[in-house]
């Protein structure tokens, strides 16, 4: 029986995490929360800080390394790692998670520097009085200078190196430094090295002096870019800059030469704005005043990696729910497919009005990011100790304290209990369809000391075809609420059960098991590659007779972007192309050196007429096509 495809979209529909007058990030509850919330409002991706105020959110070794071990973590959230919670928690729905490193080349507020420049005295950055640039409170390093640039590009392959993220962000302070910069010794020795021995112009605002200095931190961006694609080419390269021309006359941001190098995967410029009219306006001085056609610095090629940042609240500044959707309805108006919201709190306010109302008018259809080959973040399954088959034996409905039952299990108001030695056992089993790595998580009590009969050594055995490992559940530690922990992670093959089984008579310790929901996510550390269409079903791998070369197109129809994913049998030169019904070539998609495997590639459709085209892959001697039709 054929199953009905859901009408997938294509864009971006996020939101931004912060940790300043905002609580979301203050416990693992509140996290949990707000990913369903969201999810349930439509919205596919979080943007949430990692880095602000000179210091990391999550536990850093590179802060620890490069600033002092005293700086390994924001102590605000010492004992936590709140993006790994995040992470957990939205792609436990089927959202993608984009880190947000907030204050990029900028060391602290008004704090004269603060403890990175009093770790690193060269690198703050000068004006040409040879004093520490401050701009608009912010204190500033030398975002020229190759040591400061390597602090940041650590901190942010550390993130995408170390979790298991969808992308990373930078905004309007990374790239970025003021214009007012570029008076360091080092900033002089190579301006001079570049310019036959002369100095930098006195004046910082100097036409050619602005531009050299935009053209060094769009170097910059495009290293950058390239080491975060050689950790994975499947995560998202993201930057929020300010408005263009602004950005560049003031903070050096130089967006259409980002665009025009592929520096960049998508675009959010901040177009903050109080009333609505005043929105508009930015978005055509973005894309131009007429609908659909050229005008702005963001060039119809490029329509498909621009989402606008739209301003919710600030202080106790509100942009309700007609704004929202008005500027939503302007953005589709205008061939902008998507758009990240600033921040959590205010879609949130008014009773959720603001969010409701987005749902309802633009967010009911379901959407994938831009340049992704189907779901990345498939929701997880989530199988729960009531559904049939799991619980065998005598377990025992039970609740850390009466009143607290709502806060205890996962979807309901209670665990389930079993003494050692009575043979009980729970098995829960997860068939996928397709093939891939998971993590399996088990949900696990909270408020121990008001359980001394737990066992911090449960036994559970995870399965996975003929493969099986012993896991020991510590269900003794002190955490509020009750909590997802990971066990281990499994390779499993489509249609073959994955199982996860506590015995009660095992715990090593003979005190009581307790059992809750287990839940299996997909890890694409493990499964880069691994296609799952919007219906949730495997995508049929495209057949290679010869082991040569293979071509399949997703989505098809497309409107603003489509992802080309070629198969090589071997390591070599792949050339892909894209045609009109006349044969005539409308755009080079890609052309340089792949390895042997499956690769996929961005193509943005943006000013293509709808009709019928034709892509086609070379490599070898071999070709491959595939009609996409544009809509």
């Amino acid at each position: 029986v054929a199953r009905a495809q859901p009408a997938y979209e294509t864009g971006v529909r996020g939101v931004w995490l912060t940790n300043v007058a905002s609580d979301v990030l203050t416990s693992r509850a509140k996290i949990a929360e707000a990913m369903g919330y969201l999810a349930s409002r439509g919205f596919n991706v979080v943007f949430p800080v990692v880095y602000n105020k000179g210091l990391t959110l999550y536990p850093s070794e590179v802060m620890a390394q490069r600033i002092g071990p005293q700086y390994r973590q924001d102590p605000a959230f010492n004992g936590r790692d709140p993006l790994a919670e995040v992470i957990v928690e939205a792609h436990r729905v089927g959202m993608e998670v984009i880190p947000w490193f907030e204050f990029g080349f900028s060391s602290s507020y008004s704090q004269n520097g603060g403890h990175i420049v009093a770790a690193h005295p060269s690198w703050k950055a000068l004006d040409a009085s040879g004093n520490l640039v401050v701009k608009n409170g912010f204190d500033w390093l030398d975002a020229l200078n190759p040591d400061v640039q390597r602090y940041m590009t650590d901190l942010v392959l550390e993130v995408a190196t170390k979790y298991d993220v969808d992308g990373i962000q930078g905004d309007d302070r990374l790239p970025a430094m003021p214009v007012e910069g570029g008076y360091t010794a080092y900033d002089r020795a190579l301006y001079a090295a570049e310019h036959g021995g002369a100095q930098p112009p006195a004046n910082a605002r100097d036409a050619a002096f602005v531009a050299w200095k935009a053209r060094k931190l769009t170097a910059y961006l495009g290293r950058l870019y390239r080491g975060v694609k050689a950790v994975d080419p499947n995560l998202l390269v993201s930057m929020s800059p300010s408005p263009y021309r602004f950005g560049y006359e003031e903070y050096l941001q130089d967006v259409p030469a980002w665009l025009d190098s592929s520096y960049v995967d998508l675009v959010h410029p901040q177009l903050y704005r109080y009333d609505v009219g005043s929105y508009k306006g930015l978005v055509q001085q973005t894309v131009g005043p007429v609908p659909r056609a050229e005008g702005g610095y963001v060039r119809l090629r490029d329509r498909a990696r621009l989402s606008p940042g739209i301003l919710v609240k600030a202080g106790n500044q509100f942009n309700g729910p007609a704004y929202l959707v008005e500027a939503v309805r302007f953005n589709r108006q205008y061939g902008i497919a998507g758009e990240v919201f600033f921040y959590y709190e205010g879609l949130r306010g008014q009773n959720g009005f603001a969010a409701d109302s987005l749902y309802k008018y633009h967010y009911k259809t379901p959407a994938v990011l831009p340049f992704r080959a189907g779901l990345r973040r498939p929701a997880a399954r989530v199988v729960h100790e009531t559904e049939a088959g799991v619980l065998a034996g005598p377990w025992e409905e039970t609740c850390v304290a009466q009143n607290l039952c709502t806060t205890d299990g996962f979807g309901g108001t209670s665990m389930r209990a079993a003494a050692s030695g009575n043979g009980a056992t729970a098995t829960y089993t997860y068939t996928s369809g397709y093939a891939g790595a998971f993590d399996v998580y088990a949900h696990t009590p909270a408020f121990s000391s008001n359980r001394p009969n737990a066992t911090d050594a449960a036994y559970a055995v995870v399965r996975s075809g003929a493969d099986s490992v012993v896991v020991a559940v510590n269900q003794r530690l002190q955490t509020t609420p009750s909590t997802w922990r990971l066990l281990t992670t499994v390779e499993a093959r489509a249609g073959e059960p994955v199982t996860v089984t506590y015995r009660a008579d095992r715990a090593g310790d003979g005190r009581t098991t307790y059992a809750d929901a287990v839940m299996l996510t997909l890890n694409r550390k493990r499964s880069p590659d691994v296609l799952v269409p919007t219906a949730g079903e495997p995508e049929a791998a495209p057949e290679t007779p010869d082991a040569g070369l293979a071509l399949a197109l997703w989505p098809n129809p497309a409107r603003t972007s489509a992802s080309v994913r070629v198969t090589l049998g071997a390591a070599g030169a792949l050339s892909v192309r894209l045609y009109d019904v006349l044969g005539r070539e409308v755009a080079r998609v890609f052309d340089g050196p792949r390895p042997a495997g499956a690769h996929a590639t961005p193509l943005a459709l943006g000013g293509l007429a709808p009709g019928v085209y034709v892509v086609r892959a070379f490599s070898g001697g071999r070709s491959a096509s595939a009609t996409l039709v544009v809509r």
